[in-house]
């Protein structure tokens, strides 16, 4: 059985290696490493009126809160892990169910008057704010947070140096790219196994030089979990 190698923020690993234990069994040997760390950046708040929050992350909702304390604007989250950070700091809140479509979609039909305030990551995926413009929707980008690139662990880059398996989920390009770029993937002596959750992530990860990548069906946890299976499956045949 592979050693599964987990490279996102450690509250988002630590999560996901409960996922995989529920799926999988207690048994199954994980290794956290991540590859990159959030840290809060306290920017002045913009001036003007807004009529709503955005935000699509966790990290996001406590990068705002660090520099504002006002709760009394409704915020738009993308997805429920999100809104539920957002609701447990105060926020009356709207989720789109992890869809980024359908945040847009649902912030449009919503027709408000006024700016919107997305509090944001320093690197983001799917255009959002520039989304939002093109449908006459103000939009002020603040940016409260980023992530901060951090190298392979010793027992991670040990990992890589054995020749037992190693199965990488992957979420992120910028994590696909982080994991290909790090000495320990390059040199390594480990057949190495890839899980993208998009065909752009495994785009990025093909560096690795992976025996095998998977990519998920849908741009979820759920998937994941199934393309990582379908993983095992294959590194356990005889």
């Amino acid at each position: 059985m592979p050693t599964i190698l987990l490279t996102r923020p450690t509250q988002a690993s630590d999560r996901f290696a409960l996922s995989l234990r529920d799926r999988f069994g207690p048994e199954i040997r994980i290794v956290v490493s991540p590859l990159l760390s959030p840290l809060l950046l306290g920017p002045p708040l913009p001036a003007g009126v807004f009529r709503a929050l955005v935000f699509t992350s966790e990290t996001g909702v406590a990068g705002f809160r660090q520099v504002s304390a006002d709760t009394g604007l409704p915020a738009w989250c993308v997805g429920h892990r999100t809104a539920a950070a957002a609701r447990d700091a105060g926020f009356e809140t709207m989720s789109a169910n992890g869809d980024l479509d359908a945040l847009v979609e649902g912030i449009r039909n919503l027709r408000l008057t006024g700016p919107l305030l997305y509090a944001r990551g320093r690197d983001t995926a799917g255009n959002l704010a520039e989304r939002l413009l093109s449908l006459n929707i103000p939009v002020t980008e603040l940016v409260v947070y980023e992530q901060q690139a951090t190298p392979l662990t010793p027992l991670a880059a040990a990992l890589l140096a054995e020749e037992h398996p190693v199965l990488a989920p992957l979420f992120s390009p910028r994590t696909a790219a982080l994991f290909c770029a790090e000495p320990p993937v390059q040199q390594r002596h480990a057949p190495l196994m890839i899980a993208a959750l998009s065909p752009a992530i495994a785009a990025a990860s093909s560096a690795a030089q992976a025996k095998q990548t998977v990519c998920a069906a849908r741009p979820d946890a759920a998937a994941m979990l199934d393309a990582i299976a379908s993983l095992l499956a294959t590194a356990t045949q005889p």
